[in-house]
């Protein structure tokens, strides 16, 4: 009899064993299965954030530089005026001209202290500036991304001292396809500023047609009007280059008979904004 109890306790203890033995399995297999579902969920939380910010970057990239749908009525042509280099004495002379015509413009500003009023002649009159960085100084400018950043940052500071907002919209030195770059910044400076500058809020506008008022230090009145006649033939929508620095009193010259033969081809004078048609040489 007390070998029979014997035995029966020891199997008693072996089940016991084995019961505590897969208890201990299942335990340690159901903690496994909690940690692998926290970090399951972790990775899941992980990758729905990268998701987001890669949606946050493609939408940036996207608005900044996909050319916004045409919104021009049927048989509609639109005309863009934008000046770079000023402003200047001779700028005053080209608003002039503008408010008689009832005609705005884009202006692409560098730093020119002294000019204060004509800035503020600017906005007041109804157009909108841009920022060209404050030297226009191609060494300065395109020597590394962050130099062209800080020129762009000291306009910003200046137009803003007073009381201009910060430029949403931006023009390149020389374009955005400019070579003389290269020689300071090296072969691949512009591609990286365009990518830098849209990701910064910027929109940058190059030009479709040109006034070729910068061939030359003043460029002959009829030339300038030639360029601008023959480079917007068959064209709906046109981005004009000029410039308003000092010596281009021939671009003011030529700028009434510019605006009147336009008018006379049905175009609708607008001004940039970052919801303009995109003209980009890059």
């Amino acid at each position: 009899m007390l070998i029979i109890l014997s035995l029966i306790l020891y199997s008693s203890k072996v089940k016991i064993k084995t019961l505590k033995t897969s208890l201990s399995y299942e335990i340690n297999t159901n903690k496994q299965l909690e940690i692998s579902t926290k970090i399951l969920k972790l990775s899941i939380i992980e990758l729905q954030t990268n998701v987001n910010d890669l949606n946050k970057t493609i939408n940036t990239l996207v608005v900044g530089t996909k050319p916004i749908a045409n919104t021009l009525k049927t048989g509609e042509k639109e005309v863009y005026l934008t000046f770079d280099d000023g402003p200047s004495d001779n700028t005053s002379k080209v608003l002039e001209i503008l408010k008689d015509n009832n005609v705005n413009a884009t202006f692409f500003v560098n730093g020119h202290p002294g000019y204060e009023d004509i800035y503020k002649q600017i906005i007041n009159q109804g157009n909108v500036i841009g920022n060209h960085t404050y030297s226009h100084d191609y060494k300065t400018a395109y020597s590394s991304i962050s130099n062209y950043n800080q020129d762009v940052n000291k306009l910003n500071s200046f137009l803003e001292g007073i009381g201009i907002p910060r430029p949403t919209l931006m023009r390149f030195p020389g374009g955005s396809n400019n070579t003389i770059s290269n020689n300071y910044g090296g072969k691949d400076i512009m591609n990286k500023l365009t990518s830098e500058e849209i990701k910064k809020g910027y929109q940058y506008i190059d030009w479709n047609v040109s006034s070729g008022d910068a061939e030359k230090m003043t460029e002959s009145k009829d030339i300038i009007i030639d360029n601008v006649m023959r480079g917007s033939k068959g064209m709906k929508s046109i981005v004009i280059l000029f410039h308003d620095s000092n010596p281009k009193t021939t671009t003011a010259q030529a700028l009434p008979i510019i605006i009147k033969n336009l008018k006379e081809r049905g175009y609708v004078f607008k001004t940039l904004s970052i919801n303009s048609p995109i003209i980009h040489f890059k």
